[in-house]
């Protein structure tokens, strides 16, 4: 019911642009993110090393780098899904555009932390 009165579906697919739009700017500033996705507000990055590559396999142990990301991740207030190499971008559905905007910006800061690291692996 909740759902149907808040219009949460309409409301997720009304943020998918900027979603996409966020996304795609990760993308182009950082050299670790090879491509980003979005659905409605579903998204995910594909993170590579300084040669273009994954940075691990997804059922390896976590790569060094890897590490690195998700404490920077932490540092900078962003919990979720980090199943290197994808990191996932998932936040409420009830998300206001000014708060999807901050943790983009904060998932920036940690990915210029991780394009150092990168960097000199």
């Amino acid at each position: 019911k909740y759902m149907l009165e808040f219009q949460v579906t309409e409301h997720a697919k009304a943020l998918e642009p900027l979603m996409v739009q966020q996304i795609g700017a990760l993308v182009e500033k950082h050299p670790s993110v090879r491509q980003g996705r979005a659905l409605g507000l579903f998204g995910c990055l594909d993170l590579v090393d300084a040669e273009g590559q994954f940075i691990q396999n997804v059922q390896g142990p976590m790569a060094p780098a890897a590490a690195i990301l998700k404490q920077a991740l932490i540092d900078n207030g962003i919990y979720g899904l980090f199943r290197p190499p994808f990191l996932h971008c998932a936040p409420p559905l009830v998300i206001s555009e000014g708060e999807l905007l901050d943790g983009f910006q904060r998932v920036d800061e940690a990915l210029d932390v991780f394009d150092v690291a990168i960097s000199r692996v």
